[in-house]
């Protein structure tokens, strides 16, 4: 397999559903005591159920904001789009995106293996503590529909080296290519 497939799957059990496991992100989260914002987004866009649990954080988002994604959930369900937006008073200030902060440096060692490290950049401590409106929207006659919304936050602070030490410890093993 290619390197960089490699370490787009490594990626994805990193940070996403789309890997067979759960994502290590929300594992650490699980750990932490913070609620998954998947599940809680899911179970309020999906079931119409609220969660009044106070550890509830936008966690996957620490890794990369994404602001628009395509949910899809089985069969006979219509899908439908889920939007970010930052709620802030000045709009000079809006976050409107932050890309991964996760990096990867493979490096070719003198047996033609790769050594893959992996880093993380500095988050802006502006990013912690925000408050953000996620919305349910479908298309309907060329428009955007807005069908629900709730409110989650990020949390006030992550520990991103104590999470690549987790990382590390999943023992995700990258094949020689």
């Amino acid at each position: 397999m290619h390197l960089f497939r490699q370490l787009n799957n490594l990626y994805k059990c990193i940070r996403s559903n789309e890997s067979k496991d759960t994502p290590y992100i929300r594992e650490y989260a699980y750990e932490n005591k913070m609620i998954w914002d998947k599940k809680v987004i899911r179970d309020k866009f999906l079931y119409n159920k609220e969660n009044s649990n106070e550890n509830i954080y936008l966690i996957k988002d620490l890794l990369g904001l994404s602001v628009h994604e395509k949910w899809n959930w089985g069969k006979g369900r219509q899908a439908f789009d889920v939007k970010k937006e930052h709620i802030c008073s000045d709009d000079k200030y809006k976050i409107e995106r932050m890309q991964s902060p996760i990096f990867f440096k493979p490096l070719k060692d003198e047996n033609n293996n790769f050594n893959v490290y992996i880093g993380i950049k500095e988050v802006p401590k502006e990013f912690f503590g925000q408050k953000f409106e996620i919305t349910k929207c479908i298309e309907k006659n060329q428009k955007k529909e807005v069908l629900d919304k709730l409110e989650l936050a990020t949390p006030t602070k992550f520990n991103y080296d104590k999470f690549l030490e987790f990382v590390e410890s999943k023992d995700y093993k990258i094949k020689k290519c």
